[in-house]
């Protein structure tokens, strides 16, 4: 044990109210006579009174200077009586300086004076001893459920890496996808020759026959309409609408990200006269003949025979879609004196990415004396026999891509919907 200033003259301070008589080993007394119990030491009058003004101070800031006391660093406690304490030798006790360090202050503003283990103090609740740090338990072989909880419960995926799409491994088909796919398959089981097929997809809406206004559905997602007869789809849309896709597109031709294929434009003016077509279709099918506006320039003559349309509601987005197929097949030319029945001037502006391309085109429609501007907003495959070679891949369990293809068109009619201007 360490001596505690062991040139001051030895004497034993008062006891503690409180304190038993078996602490004369070492602990300080509080008794206010001022004698040590079991000493034959004589203390003069004066070391008395000394001894009792200290204790009588040391008392005192105990309820004033409480918070004082519990913030102020350990070592500014040690008061002159505990600088004067005897060294301690004969009883297995902590030195004042260990009792300290391993113990907080008392309340009271005095250093806590060292305790013996078999005489503790009665009187005053004896200082928390220190945390004591906790055993961490051990996994057990007998409790594995356990132990499967806490991973479930606590064990986060370091990445999306680690994220599985779903429980069986795979991801499930988007349900429109799906749709659009079958609609395709079921169609174009009668198409003999690729080069004639068109397909596209025009914005516009979905218009109640009884209403005239836009339909209202109980849905809140893009859904697949079986039409009744009870909708008709109507591609006119605003001049505002027209305008902002021109600039968002225009924004898409110049230099794209990285890793991204950049888009062709073309501005083309044609005139298409629609004359009466011949042959067993009573007339259905009109003969159109496109020529150049400028040049005059016959571009193509050709019959187009509506396939299949499909229209496809959205709810949350501006504007809807339908997708059609048709056959665009050649077609000789007019008789002559044949008059057109109907001129349609096209004002159009071609963005091509890929397998896809996306129209903007003002039309100016004549018929006799009449005439009427329309704006509309088409997506077209390039080539659409890039679907029914697919299809034939499929049909062969060779790899394929028929429906990554649908996906892509369905993409590009999805973002072109919902990044139309709402009409007021």
């Amino acid at each position: 044990m360490n001596n505690i200033d062991s040139d001051q003259p030895s004497r034993k301070r008062p006891r503690l109210e409180g304190a038993s008589e078996d602490d004369d080993g070492g602990r300080e007394s509080g008794d206010k006579n001022g004698v040590a119990n079991g000493h034959s030491r004589e203390e003069s009058a004066d070391a008395v009174a000394e001894d009792e003004a200290s204790v009588t101070a040391s008392r005192e800031p105990s309820v004033t200077h409480e918070e004082d006391c519990s913030s102020e660093p350990q070592s500014t406690h040690k008061s002159a009586e505990s600088q004067q304490q005897p060294a301690l030798t004969s009883q297995p006790t902590q030195s004042i300086a260990n009792a300290a360090v391993s113990q907080p202050l008392a309340k009271t503003g005095v250093m806590p004076a060292p305790v013996t283990a078999a005489a503790p103090l009665s009187s005053s609740r004896p200082p928390p001893p220190p945390p004591q740090p906790q055993p961490q338990p051990q996994p057990s072989a007998s409790a594995p459920q356990q132990q499967r909880s806490n991973h479930h419960h606590h064990q986060q995926p370091h990445s999306m890496h680690h994220l599985q799409p779903s429980i069986f491994g795979k991801r499930p088909d988007d349900d429109i996808v799906l749709q659009v796919s079958e609609f395709f398959w079921q169609n174009l089981g009668a198409v003999a020759d690729g080069r004639q097929l068109e397909i596209e997809g025009k914005l516009g809406l979905i218009v109640d026959r009884n209403t005239g206004n836009r339909i209202r559905l109980p849905v809140r997602s893009e859904t697949v309409l079986w039409n009744d007869g009870s909708y008709r789809f109507d591609s006119n849309m605003t001049r505002d609408q027209h305008g902002h896709f021109n600039r968002v597109l225009n924004a898409l031709v110049q230099p794209p990200a990285p890793g991204i294929t950049p888009l062709r434009y073309i501005h083309t003016n044609e005139v298409d006269h629609y004359h009466e077509g011949g042959g067993g279709d009573g007339g259905r099918n009109k003969i159109r003949v496109s020529m150049d506006q400028k040049t005059g320039q016959v571009r193509e003559v050709l019959c187009k025979r509506r396939i299949a349309d499909l229209e496809i509601h959205l709810p949350n987005s501006p504007l809807d879609f339908r997708i059609s197929m048709s056959l665009e097949m050649p077609a000789p030319h007019p008789p002559p004196g044949s008059v057109s029945r109907s001129r349609r001037f096209k004002d159009r502006l071609s963005y091509s990415h890929q397998a896809v391309r996306v129209d903007l085109t003002q039309v100016k429609q004549v018929m006799g004396k009449s005439e009427e501007v329309t704006h509309e907003c088409e997506v077209e495959f390039i080539r659409a026999a890039c679907l029914l070679e697919e299809r034939e891949k499929r049909l062969r369990n060779q790899p394929n891509l028929f429906t990554a293809y649908v996906d892509v068109f369905l993409n590009n009619l999805r973002f072109l919907s919902r990044k139309a201007p709402r009409l007021p």
